[in-house]
């Protein structure tokens, strides 16, 4: 077959033309496949190199110290009160009330406590335990027994533990004024304890006395000595006093402030004109503070013994004031 050169042309450029379209489809589905799996979330066959990490200062972590341990509370004395009570008793120890800290005034006999003595040593512990009954005005309760700085002592013996009591007061009642009062215990020099009670006001007609005085005077008022509590026996004549009345209860009063001269020896001063259980009455009417003056004795003297007397006042039955001289 002889074919002329413009076939042979035309059949080269159609076989041409086939081999180039056939390595396009190629390509294309070359790519379509890549762009599939990485739709698909499989991991790339190459990565891009990674961010450089930013190389921060290290911070210290920061020292906390610990609190220290709180060691429990030591006592400071050898020996402690660690617990107490109180009440009102009568003279031989029977309950006039429950426990507790406050105490009416007509009611109150003996204020007693009740309490537990602690040994803080490894030793036995034997001496004397001080107790102070200290009055509203600060002032020491005491008698002609008291030993000097204390109401009294107690001898006491303390191996471990001691529950013991004690009290002060009197058959009558009247010891205690109203107000706050404190009791001290008192071991070696040292107050190891105290405690407070409340004595209570009647509601109306409460009298206090305060700023008692004494001197020697003559029946018209002389005076033969300077204020004092301390007289040579043959001089005194007319034992006076002097004193301020206060109305603690409001309203006005009118009524007998009861004297009582009391000797050494517990005696009642007395003569015949003494109403019963007082050498005199006075009949007073305050409203709410004043002063008042009296006394007791005679022109020749030698009326009071020798030794602690006492002077007692009393309004209403009740006891609100005393003082004592002594007479050598």
């Amino acid at each position: 077959m002889n074919l002329n050169k413009s076939a042979i042309l035309c059949v080269l450029s159609l076989f041409l033309l086939s081999v180039l379209f056939t390595g396009l489809v190629a390509s294309i589905a070359d790519n379509r496949a890549f762009a599939a799996v990485v739709a698909a979330g499989e991991e790339e066959p190459s990565k891009p190199p990674a961010p450089p990490q930013t190389t921060q200062t290290p911070v210290p972590r920061p020292t906390i110290t610990p609190p220290p341990i709180q060691q429990p509370a030591q006592p400071t004395n050898p020996l402690s009160v660690t617990g107490i009570q109180m009440r009102n008793e009568d003279k031989d120890g029977n309950a006039l009330s429950d426990f507790k800290i406050s105490f009416d005034y007509d009611e109150a006999r003996y204020i007693s406590y009740y309490i537990t003595l602690t040994n803080n040593t490894n030793d036995r512990l034997k001496g004397k335990l001080g107790v102070k009954f200290i009055g509203p005005d600060g002032s020491l309760r005491r008698n002609s027994q008291s030993p000097v700085g204390f109401t009294y002592d107690d001898e006491v013996d303390v191996q471990k533990t001691l529950d013991t009591s004690g009290g002060w007061g009197h058959v009558d009642g009247g010891t205690f004024v109203p107000g706050r009062h404190q009791i001290e215990f008192w071991w070696a020099g040292q107050k190891i304890y105290q405690t407070t009670f409340a004595i209570n006001a009647p509601e109306s007609g409460w009298l206090t006395i305060s700023n008692i005085r004494l001197r020697n005077e003559t029946k018209d008022d002389k005076p033969l000595s300077g204020f004092t509590n301390r007289y040579r026996r043959a001089d005194i004549r007319y034992l006076t006093y002097y004193i301020t009345v206060t109305n603690e209860g409001g309203d006005p009063v009118t009524g007998k402030l009861g004297v009582k001269f009391i000797g050494p020896d517990g005696t009642l001063a007395r003569n015949a004109k003494s109403p019963d259980d007082y050498t005199f009455e006075d009949t007073i009417s305050i409203d709410q503070k004043s002063d008042h003056t009296n006394g007791y004795g005679n022109n020749e003297g030698n009326v009071f013994d020798i030794g602690k007397n006492s002077i007692e006042f009393w309004w209403n039955g009740r006891k609100i004031g005393s003082t004592t001289f002594e007479v050598y």
